[in-house]
């Protein structure tokens, strides 16, 4: 066999060996990451607060105790 030969050879192991690095690295690096806790998880529930803009409110049923608002 020539050096050629030997070199493309070579030269397609040292390529494959690369890509093979490459590919497990970014298999590593892809694991699901952790979620992380609350905190002061363990004191009970987390107490939130949510708030809306009434902008108008269009119109009231009070038989139905119901209205139609635009909110913000």
């Amino acid at each position: 066999m020539n050096r050629r030969a030997q070199f493309g050879r070579l030269k397609r192991l040292l390529l494959l060996a690369g890509l093979l690095s490459a590919s497990i690295q970014l298999a590593h690096s892809s694991e699901t990451l952790t979620l992380i806790d609350r905190p002061a998880a363990d004191s009970g529930p987390t107490e939130i607060s949510a708030g809306i803009w009434v902008v108008d409110i269009n119109s009231i049923d009070s038989a139905q105790q119901s209205f139609v608002a635009d909110v913000a």
